[in-house]
């Protein structure tokens, strides 16, 4: 599943970069709230196996993995803005001149989905893809309540967070149906009910490589796939159907050392990309009116190399040791799960599989062009 995280940030970061000119994609909204599908299958993994009484040491232990990166992050953008002051063209240096900051918001990584809302507020975002980031802080606290519920009780809330979701489009606008946690728990509740049904929906190993071949032929060559600004809902419910199918698969099948790597990498890209883009862009090494292949594909691959460089750094160098302390002090030993009824009244085993985890976060986690 690494390999689909980081296949998801890197075209958040072809967007931003212009891709989108030579190539359509899923595009960058899409692509966040895949990641949200497969943060909630994650995340119930993680906490079935790792936390299950100890809510409060799981919120800690995602919050003290997230937040490191967030703060190079933002360490970076002030040298990044007094190297260019001219140049604001990400929209990072707002934040700077803006009489009415919120220091608060951007520097606990909280409420920032709330906050994007707001288009003005969120260009005061150090870090405005990072709105996905406090969303999913919002989703951990609920984590603990999700993984307690039936399936059927998890399928009728992911079919009401979609329709909530349907409603603020139709009435509200793109931007609350997109920014706020209500707007994407939908996405996140549908993850977690796959966690719990995933006998039924596991293929066999040797289906594995080519779900994940035909799932990145599918985001690259397809058309726009959010529902929220550019796409129709069609677009939007195969996208969705697409990852729901080889997540459980990926899951059980494609969790070595590479595919690990790749996931904590997709983390870092997704938060420093478009920092990256942006020093690009003063050194005039990134032209966004660029329409040319070439061109476009040079900016693309300089832009995803250098952030995964820069993810790969911190991680080696940072991260390795902060998550060596978190396991430590939040890590429960893993526990015996009960076996569960199913919908249909059968008790298929719900233990937990012997599988290699890759906590880091999601994703995002990606974000759009007006982020």
């Amino acid at each position: 599943m690494g390999y689909v995280r980081f296949l998801l940030a890197a075209i958040v970061a072809a967007y931003h970069t212009g891709f989108y000119t030579i190539l359509q994609t899923v595009g960058a909204l899409a692509a966040v709230e895949a990641f949200f599908l497969i943060s909630g299958f994650y995340m119930a993994a993680a906490y079935v196996r790792y936390y299950r009484d100890s809510p409060v040491a799981f919120w800690a232990s995602r919050y003290s993995r997230l937040y490191p990166f967030y703060a190079l992050a933002l360490v970076l953008t002030y040298p990044v803005h007094r190297w260019f002051p001219y140049n604001n063209e990400m929209q990072l240096f707002s934040f700077f001149a803006a009489p009415d900051r919120s220091w608060l918001i951007n520097f606990s990584m909280l409420g920032l989905d709330m906050y994007s809302v707001n288009e003005r507020e969120h260009h005061l975002l150090l870090v405005p893809q990072a709105w996905s980031i406090g969303a999913e802080l919002i989703f951990y606290v609920l984590v603990p309540l999700m993984v307690r519920l039936r399936p059927t009780i998890l399928a009728v809330l992911t079919i009401l967070a979609f329709a909530g979701k349907a409603a603020l489009l139709t009435y509200v606008g793109w931007r609350w149906a997109y920014y706020p946690f209500f707007g994407q728990i939908g996405f996140f509740l549908l993850g977690v009910w796959l966690y719990f049904m995933r006998d039924w929906l596991t293929w066999p190993k040797f289906v594995a490589y080519t779900l994940a071949a035909l799932y990145t032929i599918y985001v690259l060559a397809a058309d726009f796939a959010d529902v929220d600004l550019h796409a129709g809902a069609l677009n939007t419910v195969a996208l969705t159907v697409a990852t729901a199918i080889i997540t459980p698969t990926l899951f059980k099948h494609m969790n070595g050392r590479i595919s690990t790597l790749l996931g904590d990498l997709s983390y870092g890209v997704y938060l420093i990309h478009m920092l990256v883009i942006q020093i690009g862009i003063g050194l005039k090494w990134i032209d966004l009116s660029a329409t040319d292949t070439r061109v476009v594909l040079f900016q693309v691959a300089w832009v995803i190399v250098v952030s995964s460089l820069t993810a790969l750094g911190f991680e080696i160098f940072v991260q390795k040791g902060i998550d060596v302390w978190r396991r430590k002090r939040f890590y429960s030993a893993p526990k015996p799960v009960a076996n569960r009824a199913s919908p249909d009244g059968t008790s298929p085993s719900y233990a937990i599989d012997r599988l290699s985890i890759a906590l880091a976060a999601e994703p995002t986690g990606p974000a759009n062009k007006h982020q």
